[in-house]
């Protein structure tokens, strides 16, 4: 493993490295960057190509093994100090690698059987995009696409609640609405959203697919071009007088029922 250190923190890598934080600068590159040893590992693990390797002078002192475990080609060490200006957490990752960003088609997501498709409609906070596809991967859904206007799913905070789930799951982003519709219409899969006042329980639904199901907005909800051509819509029983549900968490829920009712009409064995 080829070792360089790298004193000034106007080096090139580092400006890049500090870019990617933003997403116009992943936009334009193509890349992303992966904050912790968790990530680069999920990332090694499925072959996900990494450009560069930064590491903090401590961590790389007292993390050799780790280190050498990875396999990597390369790495660069910075002081402590300068490394804590490339990341967004309030801690010391220790680690960043730079990824390059995955490029999916939609056959990559609709030729699965059954096609179970997740839509995230301009959802914005990162912590329910990253809980989404964490629960879209866990349900075996076919691949998630996400509207103009949702959070960046390659955005540090969204990789880092993925927890490595984002490098096992296709995913299309800023699609349009009528972009969506038509991949749907061109496919026969109907459309089903969720929504706290629709009158069918997400349990006495069919959910075994094919099927896409949107989730939307934490405050519009769901855009007027999707609740005028949808198949149905789901809600989720709650006590009288309880709260909404946070937008993760009702994901969760509904899309580990599909994958319930697909384990019970093929069950294992």
């Amino acid at each position: 493993m080829k070792i360089t250190t790298i004193t000034s923190s106007s080096n090139a890598l580092l400006k890049k490295i500090r870019g990617l934080q933003e997403r116009a600068g992943r936009d334009k590159t193509g890349q992303f960057v992966l904050e912790g040893l968790r990530p680069v590992e999920e990332a090694v693990a499925r072959h996900l190509v990494l450009d560069r390797v930064v590491v903090s002078e401590s961590y790389f002192q007292t993390s050799t093994d780790v280190i050498s475990q990875l396999n990597l080609y390369e790495i660069s060490v910075v002081d402590d100090r300068t490394f804590k200006e490339l990341h967004g957490t309030s801690t010391s990752c220790g680690i960043i690698a730079i990824a390059t960003i995955p490029q999916f088609e939609p056959d990559d997501i609709f030729d699965k059987s059954p096609a179970i498709v997740v839509i995230c409609d301009e959802i914005q906070d990162p912590g329910n995009l990253g809980t989404i596809v964490r629960s879209a991967y866990a349900s075996d859904v076919a691949g998630l696409i996400l509207t103009r206007g949702c959070a960046d799913p390659y955005g540090p905070k969204v990789v880092r609640a993925t927890a490595g789930s984002l490098f096992d799951i296709p995913l299309i982003r800023d699609t349009t609405h009528g972009q969506c519709l038509e991949m749907l219409a061109q496919r026969n899969i109907p459309l089903w959203i969720c929504d706290a006042s629709a009158s069918i329980l997400y349990f006495e639904a069919d959910l075994r697919g094919p099927l896409a199901l949107v989730f939307g907005n934490e405050t519009r909800g769901i855009s007027d071009e999707f609740l005028q051509n949808c198949a149905g819509s789901l809600c989720i029983p709650m006590r009288q007088g309880s709260e909404s549900l946070n937008v993760g968490v009702s994901a969760g829920i509904i899309l580990s029922e599909s994958f319930r009712q697909r384990l019970t009409a093929h069950p294992r064995g």
